[in-house]
């Protein structure tokens, strides 16, 4: 038990240092692909929704230390995103195929950067008094 829970701790910990430093680095178009979104939809196609929901929970927070956005965001869309792509997926989208992960993860990436932007303008307008 203890060995599963150190294994998912270190991947969890490769996964983030692969995003942040090595990704991050590659040349235009190629950094903007967000490696955790891409790993949250393959955790939540072959393994289950709640393993999928425990890695959005633990790498948002990861994340959040590393973004310059409010605190709290990075996660709260990772979150409702996987809650999101989990309802495409077993309601809209029923076969499993590659196609539909490649949708499925087209789907996810633009509803992230969307809620990314309306968290952020969300959280500024709060902190400025409206």
């Amino acid at each position: 038990m203890y060995l599963k829970l150190f294994s998912k701790i270190f991947s969890m910990i490769i996964v983030l240092i692969f995003q942040v430093s090595f990704i991050s680095s590659l040349p235009a178009g190629i950094s903007n692909v967000n490696f955790v979104l891409v790993l949250l939809i393959l955790i939540l196609g072959f393994s289950s929704y709640k393993e999928a929901m425990l890695w959005s929970m633990s790498l948002g927070l990861l994340l959040d230390m590393f973004n310059f956005v409010f605190f709290g965001i990075t996660t709260l869309s990772l979150f409702v995103t996987v809650y999101f792509s989990n309802f495409l997926l077993e309601n809209v989208l029923t076969n499993r195929s590659l196609y539909t992960f490649i949708a499925l993860t087209l789907f996810a990436s633009v509803f992230y950067e969307i809620s990314i932007v309306f968290l952020n303008i969300f959280y500024s307008l709060e902190n400025l008094g409206y």
